[in-house]
């Protein structure tokens, strides 16, 4: 009874602390490539969530689109995604959108989900500055997280360490691979951006590897890249050995099918 209690205060309490009001837009005619996933506007502030499609547990690419009064808001925007499900809140790894729109007036920005959500789960709330007052507004827009198996999290003897795979469409032969690396505290994550990465794919059911694959390095923000050679068609198993100085931070690995 005293846990019925407790859920129904934390649901109180985030409904009082909701400080937008989120609503449904269509996107325009240039932005049909993208899926819109929630839009919130508050104090002549409006933000749109866009990302290539649905959103999952993992690496995800997103697009803000911000305006102030209709126009191009003149500001800065920051991201934090929470698990707003009681009784904690759990953030995640993301990279920070920059100043600059694109010529589709969106600013890039990533999202790295450490779990599936079901609707209104996870919040993805949104600062914004406006750089002419300084008028800080704050949104919130609920969104659906997806399940899959491109993320790991690990505990570490400081904190936790996480490792997504990126996904993309995998071919045989040599394909570019990356992989997002972050360390964390209770709430926080840091991009890691000085690790040394092993990358070893696999093919367990024919028991070989493969040759002609280059380690990930890092190239920004907490992102490395590679090469792997998927040989043939069918399963693999890619693992990835992390460290930093002599500090192993994590060791995980993914399956990955190879379409024919």
């Amino acid at each position: 009874m005293k846990w019925f209690f407790s859920v129904l205060v934390c649901a109180a309490l985030l409904t009082a602390c909701s400080t937008t009001d989120p609503t449904p837009s269509e996107p325009d005619d240039q932005l049909k490539e993208f899926t819109l996933h929630g839009s919130a506007s508050k104090d002549d502030v409006k933000v749109e969530l866009y990302a290539d499609t649905s959103l999952f547990a993992g690496y995800n690419d997103v697009y803000l689109k911000v305006t102030h009064k209709g126009k191009a808001l003149n500001g800065t925007t920051t991201l934090r995604p929470g698990f707003v499900t009681c009784p904690m809140n759990i953030d995640c790894p993301v990279i920070q959108p920059g100043t600059t729109a694109d010529s589709l007036g969106l600013l890039h920005a990533a999202i790295i989900f450490t779990m599936e959500g079901l609707p209104g789960e996870w919040k993805v709330y949104v600062d914004v500055v406006n750089n002419d007052d300084g008028k800080l507004t704050t949104l919130e827009i609920p969104v659906t997280v997806a399940r899959t198996d491109n993320v790991r999290e690990v505990k570490t003897e400081t904190g936790k360490a996480l490792l997504a795979l990126i996904p993309q469409p995998w071919k045989v032969g040599k394909n570019p691979i990356r992989i997002a690396l972050f360390s964390g505290g209770d709430s926080t994550y840091t991009s890691v951006e000085n690790a040394t990465v092993v990358m070893t794919p696999s093919m367990p059911s024919m028991g070989h590897g493969s040759h002609g694959n280059i380690n990930p390095t890092h190239v920004s923000d907490g992102i490395y890249q590679g090469t792997v050679n998927y040989s043939m068609s069918g399963e693999w198993k890619v693992d990835f050995a992390a460290t930093v100085g002599t500090t192993q931070l994590i060791h995980t690995s993914f399956m990955v099918d190879i379409p024919k």
